[in-house]
């Protein structure tokens, strides 16, 4: 994978994504609303991952304040 000319030595087939938010209850709210899309799931084995197609893979993780409410494990 090459971005801004600079070769990357790993490949991954996932996005990972950084939302913000205050509290526990938007957290969840955002794993809800990720899955009303059509064809999307929930890993089982993952908590922080989503499935979509049954070939994405979207990893939340949580940014600020929410790191601290659960003791810095992002899941």
């Amino acid at each position: 994978m090459e971005l801004h000319h600079a070769q990357s030595g790993r490949l991954t087939n996932d996005l990972d994504i950084a939302i913000t938010v205050t509290d526990w209850e938007q957290w969840l709210r955002v794993g809800q609303e990720l899955l009303k899309f059509e064809d999307s799931t929930k890993d089982n084995d993952q908590k922080q991952r989503f499935i979509y197609k049954d070939t994405f893979q979207l990893n939340r993780v949580p940014f600020v304040e929410i790191g601290a409410i659960i003791g810095g494990s992002f899941l």
